[in-house]
């Protein structure tokens, strides 16, 4: 049926018909009716047609109505009691979300349809796995100013809202998950004692994505720099610590595929390090994918790996596609390292290659390129000074965050001799912070961007999809 063209080029263009089948179904008010009728006749016209290129075309219109007609069968939590006042008994199924005077949390009831979310204050603290009583007023989620909030949270199953209501604690649920939480709060608490402020502050960001502890001051600077994404588990941060750390293994008396594999297990040990938090899995698994085909010399599959990926999540759950900016920052990074590092490297000839350098700026590069685009219509925000501010501070972070972790495990341990081996990670966080005021206060270093139109966006990423085949057309020359 497909002779024309190679399976694996079929399947890219079928993924890629999902995916924006499944944007526009999130996007505009289709009907079941109208799907089904263009499902039917396409599905029929192409059983009749012989030409194989109309075919494909036929095929990836019927992909088309699949993802618009998955995008229709997303949760419904209309029938929850909104508007009420209940008394429901709950358990907390995520990882309490902290911020500097209320915290939020995510629980799970037999009562309501979706999850809860919980809007409470600081104190008392909670955990995964804590069994509640609750009583309050039930919200539903909704949009405002422009911003679908009903479909961020439903991204996640949330399917309603309890602002500061009547919470008390009646026992707990032991399990693998609550496990890893707590094991994660002594972490930061070792942490903590042993690492002065600021600087612990910033490697518990580093570490756990823990914002809430960063300064609001020094969480300017970082969004000044362009640089704020080092505080987050995403894709990008893990993409590009796995990047400088096979770079600089170059230089180590150890196989290449050896190398891999420390890497590969290392950043398995850091997403259970972390909690298993969803973005810190979903990043160290793009990673992997990336260095599974370096393990096997085979890069290049490396980018139908992540698309066919990046479709089956889709799949799964349409709404990550448009509402979370975490996915698309971690698969948008990963792309541009896959596509652009290699030629990067070939066009910077006069970086040395001492300990990665030329591959970092490279690596940087290439994910700034590809998630500039997101950064700048999500948060309004351009900084001039981005790039130079990872290609300075990404090998630095690199270091922090390896030996943060064996600071962390040690401080659980041995926390009176970890203090002094500590003393060398602290002036490293130290000069990591100086280096990065420094940056910030560059002139213009940071440049508002005015909101503009989604076709804009995607304009922006048809030009960068046009540079990418050509770049690998010329690899296949």
């Amino acid at each position: 049926m497909f002779s024309s063209l190679h399976k694996s080029t079929i399947l890219v263009l079928c993924c890629l018909a999902y995916v924006i089948g499944t944007g526009i179904a999130t996007t505009t008010q289709l009907s079941a009716m109208v799907v089904s009728i263009v499902f039917v006749f396409a599905a029929f016209f192409g059983s009749m047609l012989r030409s194989p290129q109309i075919r494909v075309f036929v095929f990836l219109i019927i992909t088309l109505c699949i993802a618009s007609g998955r995008a229709l069968f997303l949760p419904d939590y209309s029938d929850n009691p909104y508007d009420q006042y209940v008394n429901i008994s709950a358990e907390i199924v995520r990882e309490p979300d902290l911020a500097l005077d209320k915290q939020r949390i995510t629980v799970s009831s037999r009562n309501i349809h979706g999850l809860l979310q919980l809007t409470l204050p600081l104190q008392p603290r909670f955990q995964v796995g804590d069994r509640l009583t609750v009583a309050c007023n039930l919200r539903k989620p909704e949009a405002f100013n422009e911003f679908r909030y009903d479909q961020y949270l439903a991204r996640h199953g949330v399917g309603a809202l309890c602002s500061f209501p009547t919470v008390e604690k009646v026992g707990e649920h032991e399990s693998f998950m609550r496990t890893l939480f707590v094991f994660k709060q002594k972490a930061v608490y070792a942490l903590e004692q042993i690492m002065p402020f600021p600087e612990n502050t910033l490697l518990l960001g580093i570490l756990f994505g823990e914002q809430h502890s960063v300064h609001p001051a020094l969480l300017q600077q970082f969004q000044l720099t362009g640089t704020t994404h080092l505080l987050v588990i995403s894709g990008m941060q893990i993409v590009l610590i796995a990047q400088v750390l096979i770079s600089t293994m170059k230089y180590l008396p150890i196989p290449k595929r050896w190398a891999i594999l420390f890497v590969m297990i290392s950043l398995g040990v850091y997403g259970v390090f972390t909690g298993v938090q969803a973005s810190a899995m979903r990043a160290v698994f793009c990673s992997s994918t990336l260095l599974f085909a370096e393990l096997f010399g085979r890069r290049g599959q490396a980018l139908r790996i992540i698309l066919f990926v990046a479709t089956a999540m889709v799949f799964v759950n349409p709404l990550l596609l448009l509402y979370d900016v975490g996915f698309q920052l971690s698969f948008a990074a990963t792309v541009g390292i896959i596509v652009f590092t290699r030629p990067f490297e070939k066009t910077f000839t006069r970086i040395p290659e001492l300990l990665g350098l030329r591959t970092c700026v490279a690596t940087t590069l290439s994910a700034s390129a590809t998630t500039a685009p997101i950064i700048a219509y999500n948060f309004h925000t351009f900084s001039a000074i981005s790039l130079i501010a990872n290609i300075i501070l990404v090998p630095i972070m690199t270091v922090i965050t390896l030996a943060g972790a064996v600071i962390a495990i040690l401080a659980l341990c041995l926390p009176k001799v970890t203090v002094w081996l500590a003393l060398p990670l602290y002036f490293l966080i130290h000069l990591f912070i100086q280096i990065m005021q420094v940056l910030a206060r560059f002139p213009y270093a940071s440049l508002p961007i005015p909101s503009f139109h989604p076709l804009l966006l995607l304009a922006l990423f048809v030009m960068i999809a046009f540079f990418a085949v050509r770049i690998q057309r010329r690899k296949n020359i």
